[in-house]
């Protein structure tokens, strides 16, 4: 069942879909989504990328890196910003798990005025 719901055809973004690369990509759309993780229903931003199907659930940390990428706090505000991505190993529990991070500088790439009409300049390209 765990597969059914986190295997390949899943919508969401994971670590093992960037395979260890560092992609480029572009917020298309920020949004506010309900998801129950456990049983308990909670509110999360939601990101999707130009040229991507996958969605990437923010987590706090990632929220914040974008608010001090951004300036702002406003996530619609954040939508034709290129960001790139990273994975790296961060403790959960009593267990490391593979996350994806947002760098902490924006990439040299389309400034965000062309970036919303831009497909994303990726410097690796990975299908997700």
């Amino acid at each position: 069942m765990l597969n059914d719901i986190y295997g390949s055809g899943s919508q969401w973004l994971k670590a093992e879909d960037i395979q260890g690369a560092k992609p480029i990509v572009v917020i298309e759309s920020a949004e506010v989504k309900e998801n129950t993780y456990d049983g308990v229903v909670k509110k999360q931003i939601v990101l999707t990328f130009v040229g991507k199907e996958k969605q990437f659930g923010l987590n706090f940390t990632n929220a914040s890196h974008l608010v001090e990428l951004t300036g702002t706090e406003d996530y619609e505000q954040w939508v034709g910003t290129a960001i790139k991505l990273f994975t790296t190993k961060v403790q959960v529990g009593n267990e490391q798990k593979l996350a994806i991070r947002i760098f902490p500088e924006l990439p040299e790439v389309a400034p965000k005025a062309k970036a919303a009409t831009a497909s994303a300049n990726d410097d690796e390209e990975i299908p997700f």
